[in-house]
Parts: C-alpha cells; structure tokens; sequence
C-alpha cells in the first residue's frame, strides 16, 4: 500500500469505526502515516482479539 492510499484508509476509519467515535485530533492522517516507521509491524495474535472484541 502506497503512501496516499495509506492516508485514504486512515481517514476512512476515522470516519467509518465507531472507535474513533467522539475523538479530537490536533493532526491530520498525512501526519500520522508520515511519522510512521518504514516497516510495518503486525501482531497477529493482537489484532485478532482486538477485532474479536469490537465486533462481539
């Protein structure tokens, strides 16, 4: 995923997950994604429970 397609799905679940429902940012999603590291990291095992608890 490229850099702009990487800020389109940012914003994109900002606006769409109710997690972020209510939050106030100071900074745009170009910011987030530019002080992002080169490699991204996944934790399998994490984001299967996480994603298992927000949808139960």
């Amino acid at each position: 995923m490229n850099r702009n397609e990487q800020i389109k799905a940012l914003e994109k679940q900002w606006l769409m997950e109710a997690r972020w429902e209510g939050i106030e940012r100071h900074y745009s999603a170009e910011e987030v994604v530019k002080l992002r590291g080169s490699v991204q990291i996944e934790h399998t095992l994490a984001r299967r429970g996480a994603e298992r608890l927000w949808n139960f």
